[in-house]
């Protein structure tokens, strides 16, 4: 009996074999892998530290947040922005899932240009139960509950 033509498979199975487990990746999902510590870890950003999903911003990636919650952390507070009005952040409360915003034209400023009503419909936002909104001259200060 001739086992030549199966060494020749045999062979030819262990190098094929060889060839693809050293150049397959280790982890096909090595990328995946990075974005997801990418996404449980928390930043600082300005003046308030440890926040997490859904913000974004910073060298946070957008990709670990919904994309209307990018923060610029550039100044001495966080700004967000929601339909082109600019907000500082006061607050955000990881546990309880919520976030205090001012109107940025408001803070600091007795005097504003425009003064008018704020109406914020994002989604993944609503006002929280207990606070709709709380007016402290000369600022607007929304609490609002991510859901």
């Amino acid at each position: 009996m001739n086992l030549y033509p199966f060494q020749k498979i045999s062979f030819l199975l262990v190098i094929t074999s060889t060839i693809c487990l050293l150049y397959i990746p280790r982890s096909l999902g090595e990328k995946d892998d990075e974005q997801y510590l990418n996404c449980i870890a928390s930043f600082q950003c300005a003046n308030i530290p440890n926040i997490g999903y859904p913000f974004w911003g910073s060298s946070r990636p957008n990709y670990s947040g919904y994309l209307e919650f990018k923060l610029n952390c550039t100044g001495d507070a966080p700004v967000i922005s929601f339909q082109d009005e600019d907000y500082r952040v006061l607050d955000i409360n990881q546990s309880a899932s919520t976030f205090r915003i001012a109107r940025t034209d408001y803070w600091n400023n007795f005097c504003p240009v425009s003064p008018g009503n704020t109406t914020i419909e994002v989604n993944h936002v609503k006002y929280a139960s207990d606070v709709q909104e709380q007016t402290t001259a000369p600022r607007s200060i929304f609490l609002f509950q991510v859901r």
